[in-house]
């Protein structure tokens, strides 16, 4: 393959430009990148994110005959999609959302790409922008449904085996003794993993759009397959061995030898039904034009003013409020008529949040139950010292937790309430946990929508945030929200709200 002298200076201009505005967005988002960096350390789920830039670079340097076949030329549309990643990182990081702040930087890279060396080679590289993808933390996202998958295609084969299996919530329980299907267990890991080889490996073998939409997708069933028949070994050994088999305690090694298993036919495949590319020569007629040179100055200051301004902007304004420090000695639990109450709680119900500004959990009673109630607040907020996080529960740490749902209860003929209910497992029985957030005036179930509600503070919303959780005593499976417990909950919530509205 030829190319004209001008097309080899537009590829050696256009790219040294590309490697200065990644390193810019790397400098300019510097946080995002050392705090998402450090995530692919301390979890085993993203320890393929170590490999995959390597990878693409070898993947990259396999195509590199197609990539030269398209002139590099500077699209300023990609500005615009930019523009909303930049900005939508900085109200993440605003907010306190790693999980988002640090997706956005990963989707920044294919799109300064677009920008700066236009949409065909951008589209030339849509697979190694896919893996690219698999780095960024919002995959996490799905670990529960492939958890909740998990337990279904598990029970579902159990019972065909004629193993005695009763499922509750994500827990599956066989005579010999219980397991839980926790995130871990769910598959994410061998998910991800066969993911990456697939795009991989359809990248490398295949030149087809159906063709490899067909391969990712056979590779991404395979490593759920792995996944399902690790946990049924897993299973099937504590079932048949009294739960003295290693599997029973040691099934993540075993995890990877069964995916080794059944990704070995795939690669057999992959070297077997490949196809070859034919590749078209350079056409003598394409140059290089003055335009799109003097285009890419343009791409590049413009990725630069938005990747500087929106994040200034957002700080700016950030910085803007005055901060809250004082902690009011309001007291947000008392007295609630006809119930007895309120009293020190004696049990061993403590929900983990880190970093409240003031927290208070109390017992009522009325005939013969008891009933308490936690309320925490935060009105300054950083990383980790959050209402929502992933290591924030009402949960105790040493209860199980069955299952969740989410619920409206009518607090009255005129309102309702949504909540997310708890069963749980304690050392005294089964109980109920009813929980709810309030963020920036608004009551929410839902922790993502908590967290949106936290951009509400930068434009004069109310500064309290806050987290509100009945726990029941007991646990009636055929009336789970019995009337004594509606009726407290209705008492308490107002009480509530108009002291956390005064703070």
């Amino acid at each position: 393959m030829t190319m004209s002298v001008a097309m080899t200076r537009s590829w050696y201009a256009h790219s040294i430009v590309m490697l200065i505005t990644l390193l810019a967005m790397l400098v300019a988002s510097s946080s995002e990148f050392f705090s998402l960096v450090s995530w692919w350390g301390v979890t085993s789920k993203y320890g393929h994110s170590f490999v995959v830039f390597p990878l693409i670079g070898y993947l990259v340097y396999e195509r590199r005959v197609q990539l030269l076949r398209h002139l590099p030329l500077p699209e300023l549309k990609a500005s615009i999609p930019l523009a909303v990643l930049v900005l939508g990182m900085a109200m993440s990081t605003f907010i306190n959302v790693g999980i988002l702040s640090e997706t956005a930087l990963v989707l920044m890279i294919p799109v300064l790409v677009w920008l700066i060396m236009g949409r065909k080679i951008a589209l030339e590289l849509l697979i190694p922008f896919c893996l690219i993808i698999t780095t960024a933390p919002i995959w996490e996202l799905f670990a529960p449904l492939l958890t909740e998958i998990t337990t279904d295609v598990s029970y579902f084969c159990l019972k065909i085996l004629g193993v005695p299996v009763f499922r509750e919530g994500g827990f599956l329980i066989i005579p010999e003794g219980t397991f839980e299907v926790a995130d871990g267990c769910g598959g994410f890991r061998y998910f991800i993993v066969g993911l990456t080889l697939g795009l991989a490996s359809a990248y490398l073998n295949f030149h087809k759009t159906s063709s490899r939409i067909i391969v990712i997708a056979i590779a991404v069933f395979l490593s759920m397959i792995g996944n399902w028949v690790r946990v049924m070994i897993v299973i099937w050994s504590g079932h048949v061995t009294n739960m003295q088999h290693q599997f029973v305690d040691e099934h993540v090694n075993l995890g990877w030898w069964v995916f080794v298993a059944v990704f070995f036919p795939f690669f057999i495949a992959m070297s077997r039904f490949a196809t070859a590319e034919v590749v078209e020569p350079v056409s003598s007629g394409v140059e290089a034009s003055n335009y799109s040179i003097r285009k890419l100055g343009g791409a590049f200051m413009l990725a630069l003013g938005v990747m500087v301004v929106f994040p200034w902007a957002v700080n700016n304004l950030n910085s803007s409020e005055s901060p809250q420090t004082a902690v009011s000695n309001t007291k947000l639990l008392g007295a609630i008529e006809h119930w007895v109450g309120p009293y020190t709680y004696r049990g061993d119900w403590s929900p983990h949040f880190v970093g409240v500004e003031r927290q208070e959990i109390y017992s009522y009673e009325k005939d013969g139950r008891e009933l308490s109630a936690y309320v925490a607040y935060y009105i300054n907020q950083e990383q980790d010292k959050e209402l929502v996080n992933f290591n924030h529960t009402v949960v105790s740490e040493n209860w199980i937790s069955y299952s969740q749902e989410n619920l409206s209860l009518a607090l009255n003929e005129k309102s309702s309430l949504s909540v997310v209910q708890q069963l749980v497992s304690t050392q005294r029985g089964k109980k109920l946990i009813w929980s709810w957030y309030y963020v920036a005036g608004i009551e929410t179930a839902d922790h993502r929508v908590a967290k949106i509600l936290e951009v509400g503070k930068m434009f004069g919303a109310e500064k309290v945030s806050a987290i509100i959780a009945i726990l029941s005593d007991g646990y009636n499976k055929q009336e789970p929200v019995d009337d004594l417990s509606l009726e407290f909950i209705s008492k308490i919530h107002p009480m509530v709200m108009r002291n956390l509205q005064s703070l």
